[in-house]
């Protein structure tokens, strides 16, 4: 999606990033954060929320490494509410009605 987002101009905001990655909003800034950390986009949010990629001038090695840990900890969060989802009964998830 940011190969397509610097190739076209196209500029999604982090909500439509993450409702077509089907994860949170934090996964995915934490993802593009770690993406300008490895020097593969560069990255710059607007006032409006829409989000222009371009290609990277610097990677920035010594924030990767806890980018990387930060993010698989998003993912891991998100990973663990949608096994508890598919594992809990309806009653579990749902509010119980009066």
């Amino acid at each position: 999606m940011v190969k397509h987002g610097i190739r076209t101009s196209a500029q999604p905001s982090a909500a439509r990033l993450a409702a077509r990655l089907g994860q949170t909003e934090a996964a995915v800034r934490k993802g593009i954060a770690w993406l300008e950390a490895k020097g593969i986009t560069r990255a710059n949010e607007g006032t409006d929320g829409m989000i222009t990629f371009s290609k990277a001038t610097v990677q920035h090695d010594e924030q990767t490494e806890r980018l990387e840990t930060e993010l698989r900890a998003v993912l891991e969060e998100t990973a663990a509410y949608r096994r508890y989802l598919a594992r809990a009964s309806s009653g579990e998830v749902l509010p119980k009605h009066a």
